[in-house]
């Protein structure tokens, strides 16, 4: 991701894939204030920590986000 808006969109697709959409999702329901953290560290990262953040596309759609 480059910019924030990079992460909005990181995050927008982090919710759609792990945040409770579906009845069955292991993750349960996520809280907003998780996106606030992701967002958060990208925009001021630990100075000991590097994160690097993935997203991957299906037919130019943004469809599985990673952070590793």
């Amino acid at each position: 991701m480059k910019s924030s808006e990079d992460m909005e969109i990181f995050i927008k697709v982090f919710y759609e894939a792990y945040g409770g959409v579906s009845e069955d999702e292991p993750y349960g329901q996520l809280p907003l204030s998780y996106g606030d953290i992701i967002l958060g560290l990208f925009e001021d990262p630990f100075k000991e920590t590097k994160i690097i953040y993935y997203l991957c596309f299906i037919i130019n759609k943004p469809k599985f986000p990673i952070l590793t």
